[in-house]
C-alpha cells in the first residue's frame, strides 16, 4: 500500500478530490489502474469530493485528591494555569499555551451523568446503532479519572437500568448498555438485535483476551479487525458487572509510584452489536470500542531502578517468543513500551489525518508495526465514529504529563474520515459469510497442529491463538442462527 500510495503521489494523483473520474480516457495502464484503485478505495468519488467527518474530542478534569494529586505540590516546568467549558491554559514559565480543540471542558464540578450523557449525545450512539462502528479512546496520566469516566465506581455498575433509571454515577459503558438495550426493545417489530461484550488487552503489541480464563492471545487481521475474543451475551446493564469484573482480575495493573493500581497495557472493552431487519432481511454488526489507553509517567515519577536498554530488549525478544512473563517487568520497562505504542498510534493518527486531507485512502501498517497499533488506527478507514476523552489532573507537580495529554488530544481533534457504512448482507449470505470463517479458522488450526515448531512455547501460544479464532467464530454463527430464528 505505501508503494502504491508514493505512486499515486509521484503522477500528481494525490489531488483526486479535486478531480472527476468519469473518464481515464488518455491515461498510461498504470495512471488509469491507480485512479481506479483511488476510487474503489473510496478515496475519492466519481464526480465530487469525499466527504469527511470530524472526530469528537472532549477534555475532563479531575478535581484534587489523596491519592497523589494533590493541590500543593512542586510545580513542573509546565502547569495548567486556568480552564473553562471551552479551553485549558497551561503555563510555561513565561508563555501560556491555549488548548482550544476540544468540543467540550467538563470541570472537576461536572458529574459522570452530565459528562457522559453530553458526550454520547453527540451522535455516537446513533451511529453504533445506525451503520457505523464507534471508537472511543480514553487518554491521560495514569490516576486522571479514565475508568471513573469510562465505568463509574466499582459500587454502581451493576445498580439501576433496565426498568429503573440509570446510576447517576454510571460511566459511559453501562450508559451505552442501557441505552441500547432499551433502544432494541422499543425497535422489536422491525429489528431482531443482540449485544455481546468482549474484552482484549495489549502488551507489548500483542492482543490478549481478558474475557477467557488464562488471557490467550487472540488476532488483528490485515484490516485492523479483532478475531478470536469470547463474546458474553448481555441482556441487562446488570450483566456487564461479572463481566468486568472478570476482566479486572485478569489485566495487568501495579503499584507504579503514582496510583496503587495503575494499569500497565491497553485495553479494549468491545461491544457488538449484530441487527437483522425483519422487513428487509438484511444483517450487519456493529462494534463500539472503548480503549483504555494505559498512562505512561515520566521515570522520574516512578519508583525502582535504573532503566537498561539491553536487558528490556531481551525482556521483549523473549515475550515475542512466548517466554517471560510481562509482570516481572520493571515499571520503567513497562513504561518505555506503552511510551512507545502511544507515539506509534500517534504518528498514524497524523498519517491518516494528511491521507485523508488528500483525498487518499489509509490502510493501517501490516509491516514495522504492532497488532496494537492496527486494530487502534483501523478505525481510521471511515467505518467508525471516532472520539476521544482527555483525562486531566490539576495537581502542580503532573504539569508536563497534562501538556502531553493535551497535545495528544489536538492531534487526534484534527483527525477527518470519509464517511462509510459497515457491509450488510441479506440474512442467507451472512450465514454462509459465518460458515465459511469457520471453515477456515478450523482448517488453519488443523494445518498448524499437524506442523512442528522449533519453539514449543511459541507453537503453544499461536496454536491457542488459532483455537480462539475458531472459538469465536462458532459463537458467531450461532449467534446469527439464533437471530434469524428469533425472526422467523
Amino acid at each position: 500500500p505505501d508503494r502504491h500510495q508514493q505512486r499515486i503521489r509521484d503522477r500528481g494523483l494525490e489531488s483526486c478530490p479535486g478531480r472527476v473520474f468519469a473518464s481515464l480516457d488518455g491515461m498510461s495502464s498504470i495512471d488509469k489502474k491507480l485512479g481506479e484503485m483511488a476510487v474503489a478505495a473510496g478515496a475519492v468519488k466519481k464526480g465530487g469530493k469525499q466527504e469527511l467527518m470530524g472526530s469528537k474530542v472532549f477534555v475532563r478534569i479531575r478535581p484534587f485528591g489523596t491519592d497523589g494529586h494533590f493541590k500543593g505540590g512542586a510545580e513542573s516546568d509546565k502547569t495548567i494555569a486556568g480552564f473553562d467549558e471551552r479551553a485549558v491554559k497551561v503555563r510555561d514559565r513565561d508563555t501560556t499555551t491555549t488548548f482550544d480543540f476540544a468540543d467540550r471542558v467538563f470541570l472537576p464540578t461536572d458529574t459522570n451523568s452530565h459528562a457522559c450523557d453530553e458526550m454520547l449525545d453527540n451522535g455516537l450512539l446513533e451511529a453504533f446503532w445506525g451503520n457505523r462502528n464507534v471508537h472511543f479512546f480514553a487518554y491521560g496520566q495514569t490516576g486522571t479519572g479514565k475508568s471513573h469516566t469510562m465505568y463509574g465506581p466499582s459500587g454502581v455498575i451493576g445498580t439501576g437500568g433496565g426498568d429503573s433509571p440509570p446510576h447517576p454515577d454510571w460511566g459511559l459503558m453501562p450508559r451505552v448498555i442501557d441505552r441500547t438495550l432499551k433502544h432494541l426493545e422499543g425497535s422489536k417489530g422491525r429489528l431482531r438485535g443482540a449485544l455481546y461484550a468482549s474484552a482484549v488487552e495489549f502488551i507489548c503489541g500483542f492482543p490478549f483476551d481478558l474475557n477467557t480464563p488464562g488471557a490467550p492471545m487472540c488476532q488483528v487481521n490485515v484490516k485492523g479487525q479483532l478475531r478470536g475474543n469470547k463474546l458474553t451475551r448481555l441482556t441487562s446493564p446488570h450483566d456487564f458487572l461479572p463481566f468486568l469484573k472478570g476482566v479486572w482480575a485478569s489485566r495487568q495493573t501495579r503499584n507504579n509510584g503514582v496510583n496503587l493500581i495503575s494499569s500497565r497495557s491497553h485495553v479494549a472493552i468491545n461491544l457488538t452489536l449484530m441487527l437483522l431487519d425483519t422487513a428487509t432481511n438484511k444483517y450487519k454488526r456493529t462494534f463500539f470500542s472503548l480503549v483504555d489507553l494505559a498512562g505512561a509517567e515520566r521515570d522520574r515519577h516512578t519508583d525502582g531502578e535504573a532503566f537498561d536498554m539491553s536487558v528490556f530488549y531481551v525482556k521483549l525478544m523473549r515475550f515475542a517468543k512466548g517466554d517471560g512473563n510481562y509482570a516481572d517487568w520493571t515499571v520503567k520497562e513497562q513504561n518505555r513500551f506503552i511510551q512507545w505504542d502511544l507515539l506509534a498510534i500517534l504518528q498514524q493518527i497524523n498519517q491518516a489525518t494528511e491521507a485523508h486531507k488528500k483525498g487518499r485512502a489509509y490502510n493501517p501498517p501490516t509491516q514495522v508495526s504492532t497488532d496494537t497499533v492496527n486494530y487502534l488506527l483501523g478505525a481510521c478507514d471511515g467505518q467508525a465514529q471516532i472520539a476521544m476523552c482527555v483525562c486531566l489532573s490539576q495537581a502542580p507537580q503532573y504539569g508536563f504529563e497534562q501538556w502531553e495529554s493535551l497535545v495528544y488530544g489536538s492531534r487526534m481533534a484534527k483527525l477527518r474520515v470519509p464517511i462509510r457504512g459497515v457491509p450488510e448482507a441479506r440474512a442467507s449470505a451472512a450465514l454462509k459469510g459465518a460458515q465459511k470463517e469457520l471453515v477456515d479458522a478450523e482448517a488453519d488450526l488443523k494445518q498448524a497442529l499437524s506442523k512442528g515448531a522449533a519453539n514449543a512455547q511459541m507453537n503453544q501460544r499461536y496454536n491457542r491463538m488459532r483455537q480462539q479464532r475458531a472459538f469465536e467464530a462458532r459463537q458467531v454463527l450461532e449467534a446469527l442462527r439464533e437471530l434469524c430464528a428469533e425472526a422467523g
